[in-house]
């Protein structure tokens, strides 16, 4: 495993005090609220997936020559795993309504008072949407991080799953639909298995693309234009 511990790129080490420095002006006065706080959220929140993934590539090692004493950090690596994907899913979630609600409001000139695109899964069911930029490019991740998440939230069949990667930090989910079982022995549960170091690198390219255009719109509006 590397020694480098990946990390999403918001600017700033986990752990250490929120800078402006890394925000950007964006509309405070929206009938959805004030999405400079909002932006500020999403970065807090990312900071949060940082300082997990540090704990879990530092204690990942140990994990593999397990003892009795250090079952209490196994438990605590998987909800670890949970709160991880807990925190980039509501990010995405966030970052997804933000980008509509803009992006229409460059459109019309107006801000829209319902946001019908508001999450992961509402971008998937839309086609136009996700097969245009800056969405078309990361499908593949987005589908990934809702199955895996909607599967820590839903599936009942999920906490069955005990691994954790033989040689890096992975996500491993269980997956059923609606919780049902198909005649054809369980044959509806749906594996995944995500390296962390993956998961990673793909939502960074996500994110600096998306906060690209966002940093673009504030630079385009924030004189009232």
């Amino acid at each position: 495993m590397s020694s480098t511990i990946p990390q999403i790129e918001i600017g700033n080490s986990p752990g250490t005090l929120f800078n402006v420095s890394l925000s950007f002006w964006l509309p405070p006065n929206t009938p959805f609220g004030n999405l400079q706080l909002k932006h500020h959220k999403i970065i807090t929140r990312l900071d949060r997936v940082n300082e997990r993934l540090q704990y879990i590539y530092e204690i990942h090692p140990q994990l593999l020559t397990p003892t009795l004493k250090i079952n209490n950090e196994y438990v605590s690596y998987g909800y670890s795993i949970e709160e991880l994907i807990f925190h980039l899913r509501r990010a995405t979630d966030e970052i997804i309504s933000m980008y509509y609600l803009l992006s229409n409001f460059e459109r019309t000139g107006s801000y829209t008072n319902s946001i019908k695109i508001d999450s992961i899964g509402g971008l998937l069911h839309d086609q136009h949407t996700k097969e245009n930029p800056p969405f078309d490019k990361y499908l593949t991740l987005l589908e990934q991080l809702n199955e895996v998440s909607n599967a820590f939230k839903h599936s009942f069949v999920n906490s069955d799953c005990n691994l954790i990667g033989k040689d890096e930090p992975c996500v491993y989910a269980f997956s059923l639909k609606k919780n049902k079982l198909s005649s054809d022995n369980n044959s509806g549960i749906q594996p995944y298995g995500l390296s962390l170091c993956y998961i990673v690198e793909e939502y960074n390219k996500f994110y600096i693309e998306i906060n690209s255009w966002l940093k673009g719109f504030s630079e385009r509006h924030r004189d009232g234009n």
